[in-house]
């Protein structure tokens, strides 16, 4: 109930701030089949695949209304990189395909790392919070992405003060399916802030990219939901308290962000492609301590 709320708000203050209307009725049509399918899955949980195929028609309905990410900041030189290489009617690719995929990456990780009481509100709550501040920057001036960034965080906000341990409410299919959907749109309009989005977002993107992994060496299918195997489930079993996964994630998102703002594309590129070897590094570490304490635990 607490995620249809705050879709239905979040949807009808974007509805307000949004001049193009094509656009807001996507949204609203986006929020709609969010809702219906995200408490058909709380009410009965729904298959993986049948769950992705939701979340493609969700991000084709958006793209079809307009959400787009026509262009990008050209990551090694001046001016942007136009991804508007071939349209057929009213479909441009690769620029509509790469809405779409990014738009299922993103309701994908939020819904992932919504394992611990108040992780995935405080890490998105960053995330709007460096949209906000990036709309205003003097290169942008955009003042509905700003207001977009804005509800976004107001929402988050207010959610983690009753989501924080011990939680009280909590976002379940439909509030994860659309914090992630609106952070997606909320980086793509007035252009796309993909590197941007990524490198604030790397802390989830990355937690997903090594659940994914592991499963896979395990011979697991790649979809098949476990709580074990994210980086959250594995602080909690090394005895991190969820306040302290909160601070930490809180410190790193926040970082990201603080460096998104600052540096140019290519520099968010390159740091991105360490952060990603760091953090890496610090898996692997983590993962050969836990090892150890179970081999212990098994003598």
């Amino acid at each position: 109930f607490v995620g249809v709320i705050i879709a239905g708000i979040t949807s009808i203050a974007a509805w307000i701030v949004l001049p193009e209307k094509l656009l807001a009725l996507g949204l609203l049509a986006a929020t709609i089949l969010t809702v219906l399918v995200g408490k058909q899955d709380e009410k009965q949980p729904l298959r993986p695949a049948i769950q992705l195929i939701w979340q493609v028609s969700i991000a084709v309905v958006l793209v079809m209304f307009g959400w787009t990410i026509p262009y990008v900041t050209h990551p090694f030189q001046e001016g942007i990189l136009n991804l508007n290489w071939i349209t057929i009617a009213t479909i441009s690719f690769p620029a509509d395909l790469i809405a779409i995929i990014w738009i299922v990456l993103l309701m994908n990780v939020i819904n992932w790392i919504d394992g611990s009481d108040g992780l995935a509100s405080s890490i998105s709550f960053v995330a709007f919070a460096a949209l906000a501040t990036i709309a205003l920057l003097p290169a942008i001036q955009n003042q509905t992405g700003f207001a977009l960034a804005i509800i976004g965080l107001s929402a988050t906000l207010a959610f983690f003060i009753w989501n924080a341990p011990p939680a009280k409410v909590y976002l379940g299919t439909t509030g994860s399916w659309f914090l992630g959907l609106f952070l997606a749109l909320s980086s793509m309009y007035g252009g796309g802030k993909i590197a941007t989005g990524a490198l604030i977002l790397a802390l989830p993107l990355l937690d997903a990219a090594y659940v994914l992994i592991r499963r896979l060496r395990d011979g697991q299918l790649p979809w098949q939901g476990d709580t074990r195997n994210h980086i959250h489930h594995r602080l909690q079993q090394l005895g991190v308290s969820r306040w302290e996964i909160i601070v930490a994630a809180f410190i790193v998102t926040g970082w990201l962000a603080l460096v998104s703002i600052l540096v140019a594309t290519t520099i968010k590129l390159l740091l991105a492609g360490l952060l990603i070897a760091a953090l890496g590094i610090g898996g692997l570490r983590l993962l050969i301590i836990h090892r150890r304490i179970e081999r212990y635990e098994q003598q």
